[in-house]
Protein backbone atom coordinates (compact mmCIF):
# COMPACT_ATOMS: atom_id res chain seq x y z
CA UNK A 1 0.00 0.00 0.00
CA UNK A 2 2.29 2.75 -1.08
CA UNK A 3 -0.37 5.87 -1.54
CA UNK A 4 -0.55 6.28 2.42
CA UNK A 5 3.11 5.71 3.58
CA UNK A 6 4.52 7.95 0.38
CA UNK A 7 2.07 10.70 1.30
CA UNK A 8 2.78 10.14 4.97
CA UNK A 9 6.30 10.68 4.13
CA UNK A 10 6.03 13.67 2.04
CA UNK A 11 3.60 15.36 5.03
CA UNK A 12 6.07 14.76 7.65
CA UNK A 13 8.88 16.16 5.57
CA UNK A 14 6.74 19.34 5.30
CA UNK A 15 5.98 19.16 8.73
CA UNK A 16 9.69 19.20 9.81
CA UNK A 17 9.50 22.42 7.29
CA UNK A 18 6.87 24.13 8.74
CA UNK A 19 5.70 22.59 12.20
CA UNK A 20 3.46 25.82 12.84
CA UNK A 21 1.13 25.01 10.10
CA UNK A 22 -2.04 23.55 11.01
CA UNK A 23 -3.51 22.53 7.51
CA UNK A 24 -0.40 20.35 7.05
CA UNK A 25 -1.18 18.10 10.22
CA UNK A 26 -5.28 18.39 8.99
CA UNK A 27 -3.70 16.98 5.47
CA UNK A 28 -1.66 14.27 7.26
CA UNK A 29 -4.37 12.98 9.26
CA UNK A 30 -6.98 12.74 6.75
CA UNK A 31 -4.07 10.17 4.91
CA UNK A 32 -4.42 8.35 8.27
CA UNK A 33 -8.42 8.66 8.27
CA UNK A 34 -7.70 7.09 4.65
CA UNK A 35 -5.58 4.34 6.38
CA UNK A 36 -7.72 4.03 8.85
CA UNK A 37 -5.46 4.78 11.45
CA UNK A 38 -8.23 6.93 13.46
CA UNK A 39 -5.86 7.29 16.81
CA UNK A 40 -3.07 8.97 14.51
CA UNK A 41 -5.93 10.84 12.62
CA UNK A 42 -7.50 12.35 15.93
CA UNK A 43 -3.68 13.37 17.28
CA UNK A 44 -3.13 15.46 14.06
CA UNK A 45 -6.33 16.87 14.54
CA UNK A 46 -5.84 17.78 17.92
CA UNK A 47 -2.70 19.15 16.97
CA UNK A 48 -3.88 21.48 14.45
CA UNK A 49 -6.35 22.53 16.84
CA UNK A 50 -3.46 23.48 19.48
CA UNK A 51 -2.14 25.44 17.18
CA UNK A 52 -5.12 27.50 15.72
CA UNK A 53 -8.09 26.59 17.58
CA UNK A 54 -10.82 27.44 15.18
CA UNK A 55 -9.17 25.84 12.10
CA UNK A 56 -12.19 25.27 10.00
CA UNK A 57 -10.36 22.55 8.00
CA UNK A 58 -9.26 20.75 11.55
CA UNK A 59 -12.43 21.09 13.18
CA UNK A 60 -15.00 19.82 10.41
CA UNK A 61 -12.64 16.78 10.29
CA UNK A 62 -12.25 16.14 13.72
CA UNK A 63 -16.24 16.58 13.65
CA UNK A 64 -16.86 13.94 10.78
CA UNK A 65 -14.64 11.21 12.83
CA UNK A 66 -16.35 11.97 16.02
CA UNK A 67 -19.66 11.13 14.44
CA UNK A 68 -17.92 7.92 13.33
CA UNK A 69 -17.03 7.33 16.42
CA UNK A 70 -20.53 8.31 17.75
CA UNK A 71 -19.69 10.87 19.79
CA UNK A 72 -22.32 13.34 19.31
CA UNK A 73 -21.64 15.56 21.25
CA UNK A 74 -18.32 16.22 20.41
CA UNK A 75 -19.27 16.96 16.65
CA UNK A 76 -21.58 18.95 17.21
CA UNK A 77 -19.29 21.23 19.65
CA UNK A 78 -16.65 21.20 17.07
CA UNK A 79 -19.11 21.87 14.10
CA UNK A 80 -20.83 24.69 16.02
CA UNK A 81 -16.84 26.17 16.47
CA UNK A 82 -16.83 25.71 12.91
CA UNK A 83 -19.84 27.73 11.73
CA UNK A 84 -19.03 30.75 14.07
CA UNK A 85 -15.95 31.16 11.48
CA UNK A 86 -17.76 29.81 8.06
CA UNK A 87 -21.36 29.83 9.05
CA UNK A 88 -22.62 28.51 5.39
CA UNK A 89 -20.27 25.60 5.21
CA UNK A 90 -23.01 23.12 3.86
CA UNK A 91 -20.93 19.92 4.83
CA UNK A 92 -20.58 21.57 8.91
CA UNK A 93 -24.22 22.37 8.93
CA UNK A 94 -24.73 18.64 8.13
CA UNK A 95 -22.62 17.10 10.67
CA UNK A 96 -24.28 19.03 13.18
CA UNK A 97 -28.22 18.31 12.19
CA UNK A 98 -26.85 14.50 11.55
CA UNK A 99 -25.30 14.39 14.98
CA UNK A 100 -28.95 16.25 16.27
CA UNK A 101 -30.37 13.60 14.44
CA UNK A 102 -28.62 10.31 16.11
CA UNK A 103 -29.04 12.08 19.70
CA UNK A 104 -32.87 12.58 18.92
CA UNK A 105 -32.64 16.36 18.76
CA UNK A 106 -35.44 16.18 16.28
CA UNK A 107 -36.27 19.64 16.08
CA UNK A 108 -32.58 21.27 15.79
CA UNK A 109 -31.92 18.55 13.63
CA UNK A 110 -34.57 19.55 11.06
CA UNK A 111 -33.34 23.33 11.38
CA UNK A 112 -30.27 22.44 10.70
CA UNK A 113 -31.21 20.21 7.45
CA UNK A 114 -33.97 23.26 6.69
CA UNK A 115 -30.27 25.73 6.40
CA UNK A 116 -28.75 22.80 4.44
CA UNK A 117 -31.37 22.77 2.06
CA UNK A 118 -31.72 26.69 1.98
CA UNK A 119 -28.11 27.27 1.03
CA UNK A 120 -27.87 24.26 -1.58
CA UNK A 121 -31.40 23.16 -2.71
CA UNK A 122 -31.21 19.79 -4.11
CA UNK A 123 -29.07 17.82 -1.51
CA UNK A 124 -30.11 14.04 -1.91
CA UNK A 125 -28.80 12.74 1.65
CA UNK A 126 -30.13 16.02 3.67
CA UNK A 127 -33.84 15.70 1.86
CA UNK A 128 -33.82 11.62 3.33
CA UNK A 129 -32.14 12.83 6.57
CA UNK A 130 -34.92 15.42 6.95
CA UNK A 131 -37.34 13.48 5.96
CA UNK A 132 -35.99 11.32 8.64
CA UNK A 133 -36.22 14.30 11.35
CA UNK A 134 -39.84 14.95 10.17
CA UNK A 135 -41.03 11.47 10.34
CA UNK A 136 -39.79 11.42 14.02
CA UNK A 137 -41.72 14.15 15.09
CA UNK A 138 -44.98 13.28 13.18
CA UNK A 139 -44.97 15.02 10.12
CA UNK A 140 -45.47 11.93 8.18
CA UNK A 141 -46.46 13.65 5.01
CA UNK A 142 -43.82 16.11 4.86
CA UNK A 143 -41.43 13.14 5.52
CA UNK A 144 -43.00 11.23 2.39
CA UNK A 145 -42.30 14.35 0.49
CA UNK A 146 -38.85 14.77 1.34
CA UNK A 147 -38.31 11.06 0.61
CA UNK A 148 -40.26 11.51 -2.57
CA UNK A 149 -38.28 14.44 -3.68
CA UNK A 150 -34.76 12.69 -2.77
CA UNK A 151 -35.90 10.04 -5.35
CA UNK A 152 -37.08 12.25 -7.89
CA UNK A 153 -33.39 13.85 -8.04
CA UNK A 154 -30.54 12.40 -10.75
CA UNK A 155 -28.25 10.27 -8.64
CA UNK A 156 -24.31 11.30 -8.97
CA UNK A 157 -22.74 10.00 -12.01
CA UNK A 158 -21.04 6.64 -10.88
CA UNK A 159 -17.01 6.28 -12.32
CA UNK A 160 -16.93 4.22 -15.34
Amino acid sequence: MEYPESAIRRLDDLIAREPENPELYVQRGLVWQDAHQFDRAMADFDRALELDSFCVSALAARARQLYNLRDFDGAIADCTRALMVEPSDVAILCTRAASYLQKGEHERALEGFDRVLQLSPGQRGALQWRGIAKEALGDVPGAEKDFAMSKALKPPLEPE
